[in-house]
């Protein structure tokens, strides 16, 4: 997952939710009473790994970095190009404002690689009065974008592209989509692999 116009003035508020967020492998009544031992004079970053308590050690999905960033970001209008089964979706909807606004495009059965079925996403999200689905071509995304209620003005908080991508995706991305975002809106691409990252687009 990589992360475009991260503004730091709402990093802090991320790390904090994403702290809350591990937290309940530390909380009250998983263990006992007792105070942690403290380490030995001298031990600071001599300390085994296992031997210092921290939540940020425990596992944190992609769904809860996505529910963190609305959390810190309080998106209004949001994009989201690539549904599969509204795993991302849903945690779009939950962690965004009441008033928020969620487009969610995808190919569906267009796409002949592991898609999205059209007819289960529409079921799953019409009670959802946030999310606006639609069958689209990522690569007519700025046009999509602009004729959504709003859209032409560039006022999108967060766009997340979760496609199956290669570099080409994300060079479109981030020079076609960054401009629609609304000041401090933040471009959220998905994917990536360590042969994506050797081609030559990616590694600039």
């Amino acid at each position: 997952m990589r992360c475009a116009r991260l503004d730091p003035s709402w990093l802090a508020a991320l790390l904090a939710f994403l702290s809350l967020a591990a937290a309940p492998c530390c909380a009250a009544g998983s263990g006992d009473d007792q105070p942690p031992p403290q380490p030995a004079a001298g031990a600071g970053l001599a300390a085994k790994e296992e031997e210092v308590r921290s939540s940020y050690k425990s596992n944190v999905t992609f769904g809860e970095v996505i529910g963190a960033v609305c959390f810190a970001l309080a998106p209004r209008r949001i994009a989201e190009f690539g549904v599969l089964d509204g795993f991302s979706l849903r945690a779009l909807s939950a962690s965004s404002p009441p008033d928020a606004a969620i487009l969610a495009v995808d190919l569906f059965d267009g796409f002949t690689g592991n898609h999205a079925h059209e007819d289960r996403i529409r079921r799953d999200f019409s009670g959802d009065a946030k999310v606006t689905v639609q069958r689209g071509n990522f690569w007519d995304a700025p046009g999509t974008l602009r004729s959504f209620p709003g859209g032409s003005g560039g006022g999108f908080d967060l766009i997340h592209v979760d496609v199956a991508n290669t570099a080409d995706e994300f060079e479109f991305a981030a020079t076609h989509l960054a401009p629609l975002l609304s000041p401090g809106g933040v471009l959220v691409m998905e994917g990536g692999s360590a042969e994506r990252d050797a081609v030559p687009w990616m590694a600039k």
